[in-house]
C-alpha cells in the first residue's frame, strides 16, 4: 500500500511540473538540450559488479523555462557479478545487460557564476537480461529469485550541477537511480536565449 501511495504521490507531482512548464513555455521559445552521460559506477555496485559497458546515457530535452525542462532519457550497461548462495556454496557468475528509458522533469536554479544546480524525479521503465556465465542459477534463484528477464518501470529522484564552458556548452554531474548512481557527462544547446549569468 506505501509503494501505491508513494507511485501515486509521484506521479501527480510529476504531472504538477509537467502541466507548470508547459503553461509557462508559451510565454517564451524553448530551447533544445543534447546530454551525453558516461556512468561512474554501475546501479548493481551492491553486488561487486564489474563494468563491461560502462553505463551510457542519450538525453534530448527542452528547456520550456529557464527554470524548468523535460527531457527523454535512455541508458545502456553490461555489469558482471558473482554470487554466493547455493546450497554447496558454489560461485555463480553472471551477466547483467541493463537497459532503461525515462521521462524526467527538471527544476533548475538561477546561474551563480558559471555554475547551476538542478534537481527533479524521472518516471520509466528498465530491463534487465541476465546471463549465466559460469555456474548454475538454480540454487541461487531458491534464495534470491532472480529473473532472467525482467521488465519493469520504475520512479526516482535525481540532483546534479552544471559548469558553463560557453553559451551553447556543459558539463554535468549528476547523481540516481539508473543505468548508473553516479554519472559525467556534457551538454550541447541550441537557441540559448540567455547568457551564462543567466540574464
Amino acid at each position: 500500500m506505501n509503494t501505491l501511495i508513494s507511485s501515486l504521490f509521484t506521479c501527480v507531482l510529476s504531472l504538477v511540473i509537467i502541466e507548470n512548464a508547459i503553461s509557462q513555455s508559451h510565454r517564451s521559445r524553448p530551447v533544445a538540450e543534447a546530454h551525453a552521460g558516461l556512468g561512474i559506477s554501475p546501479t548493481y555496485l551492491k553486488d561487486k559488479g564489474e563494468a563491461i559497458v560502462m553505463p551510457v546515457t542519450l538525453q534530448v530535452s527542452l528547456r520550456l523555462r529557464p527554470k524548468y525542462g523535460l527531457g527523454l532519457v535512455a541508458g545502456y550497461s553490461v555489469t558482471n557479478f558473482r554470487l554466493r548462495g547455493t546450497t554447496n556454496g558454489e560461485a555463480v557468475f553472471l551477466q547483467n545487460a541493463y537497459r532503461m528509458a525515462a521521462l524526467r522533469g527538471a527544476v533548475h536554479t538561477r546561474h551563480h557564476g558559471k555554475w547551476e544546480a538542478y534537481g527533479g524525479i524521472a518516471i520509466g521503465v528498465q530491463h534487465t537480461d541476465i546471463t549465466v556465465i559460469s555456474g548454475t542459477i538454480t540454487g541461487i534463484n531458491k534464495h534470491k529469485n532472480i529473473p532472467r528477464s525482467a521488465t519493469k518501470f520504475y520512479y526516482s529522484g535525481f540532483v546534479g550541477g552544471r559548469y558553463h564552458f560557453t553559451k551553447n556548452v556543459s558539463a554535468f554531474s549528476e547523481m540516481g537511480w539508473g543505468v548508473s548512481l553516479l554519472s559525467l557527462g556534457v551538454v550541447y544547446r541550441w537557441n540559448k536565449r540567455t547568457k551564462c549569468g543567466g540574464k
